[in-house]
């Protein structure tokens, strides 16, 4: 379909175009008004640019998508029949025939920030694909009817062409993320804005010029032209004779603009994370905090893989097994992968509960040999070798698993924990 919405070398009217300059948020409600009738042109491409231009959420969206097509993917029987075992036969060969399956799972996640997103199932030459159609070429008259292609992105224009005929994956997602988080972003922007406006009037003290005794009127006019051109706030040029006793500017500080961009920051981070926590925390930084974003993060990958497996089995399954019953269905293997400082870190946590893992059991867990401290030493090594069958001292162990937990379990301290609170 992307091949109807352009012709060679000639860019789409919409990329010469900044959808935020001079936007406001009455521009975002103008855009909201048209997308729910199914116009969503508009707002799809507001929603392009603050992806592309806001930090915070850009981050937020692209971690996501990475983290969903990371993940690996299986097919699951409903039972050991054999009309079951051959749908799952069927269904792994097709999907392991598929090019950039996985960069399809993240394309189709992209519906949790947008509200819905589609993939256009392509067989020829080239072999099998999925090819994510961005949401700005989509309308839908009203979302009980179908979604109709609009390939020049019309603002305003509800209907389009059919799709009935290709075979798509749709996704969508009643709560979009981008609708409440665009306008965090515009407040943020304009709390900046406003507070650079505020600093080019106020960051400087006043001047008060006073004009020398009998000044005529062209020198007054100059003294006034000098003030007019003073960086600072409240210039003013008085009479001769004239006294002023200066104002404080303004006793607004930064905290009052800061606020607000911290409020913004806080609230985008919520919409994504249904928290508060801050993405700076991240887990293995010694904090409480760090391990709890960890686990939140997870359980919205988590339940994205889910959604965006489910939108797959609906319009897929009928592709490859026909009109049958489908006793087999894809499964997107969500699995988190720890570093090996993470997994030292539920060493020393299970060493402080008075559990003693053995040696062999740390390696296993960090997937890294450990050696006696005087072994280290090739020179000591051969000095203290000892004869084969001979066993370390446990204490040995329990000194490592001391050491482990002193070195990596100091950010979990009282101290430190009321210091992160």
């Amino acid at each position: 379909m992307t091949d109807r919405s352009r012709t060679p070398g000639r860019p789409q009217w919409f990329e010469y175009w900044d959808p935020l300059q001079g936007a406001g948020l009455q521009t975002l409600v103008d855009a909201r008004n048209e997308a729910r009738r199914g116009a969503f042109a508009r707002q799809m491409l507001i929603w392009d640019e603050v992806i592309y231009s806001d930090g915070l959420l850009g981050m937020l969206y692209s971690r996501l998508i990475e983290s969903v097509s990371m993940q690996g993917w299986k097919i699951d029987a409903a039972n050991d029949s054999s009309e079951a075992q051959q749908q799952k036969k069927d269904l792994e060969e097709f999907y392991n025939s598929v090019n950039g399956l996985q960069q399809a799972f993240g394309h189709l996640a992209s519906a949790l920030f947008y509200g819905y997103a589609h993939l256009q199932y392509i067989e020829d030459a080239w072999g099998r694909r999925f090819e994510f159609i961005p949401q700005r070429y989509w309308v839908r008259p009203g979302e009980l009817n179908e979604w109709q292609f609009n390939p020049h992105c019309y603002i305003g224009v509800d209907t389009g062409e059919s799709v009935e005929d290709e075979t798509l994956v749709v996704m969508e997602h009643r709560y979009p993320i981008l609708f409440p988080a665009s306008r965090a972003s515009f407040e943020r922007n304009h709390a900046k804005m406003i507070w650079d406006n505020h600093m080019d009037r106020y960051g400087s003290a006043p001047a008060i010029i006073t004009a020398p005794k009998e000044a005529s009127a062209a020198v007054m006019d100059a003294l006034v032209r000098a003030c007019e051109e003073l960086k600072s706030g409240a210039s003013v040029v008085l009479p001769p004779g004239c006294t002023a006793e200066p104002l404080k500017a303004s006793s607004i500080n930064e905290n009052y603009f800061l606020s607000r961009i911290n409020m913004a920051d806080k609230d985008q981070v919520r919409f994504v994370m249904a928290g508060t926590l801050t993405v700076l925390n991240e887990s293995g930084s010694g904090t409480l905090a760090g391990s709890a974003h960890t686990d939140s993060w997870n359980s919205v990958v988590s339940a994205v893989c889910s959604k965006v497996a489910e939108a797959f089995n609906a319009s897929i399954s009928p592709v490859v097994l026909g009109d049958g019953e489908p006793l087999a269905r894809l499964q997107i293997t969500f699995d988190t992968v720890q570093t090996p400082l993470q997994k030292a870190e539920e060493i020393a946590a299970l060493a402080d509960g008075g559990v003693r893992p053995e040696k062999t059991e740390i390696e296993e867990k960090i997937g890294m040999s450990i050696e006696d401290a005087k072994a280290a030493d090739p020179a000591a090594a051969a000095v203290n070798r000892e004869p084969e069958g001979t066993y370390i001292p446990a204490d040995a162990y329990e000194q490592l698993q001391q050491l482990i937990y002193t070195g990596l379990m100091k950010g979990f301290s009282d101290d430190q924990y009321q210091t992160n609170q």
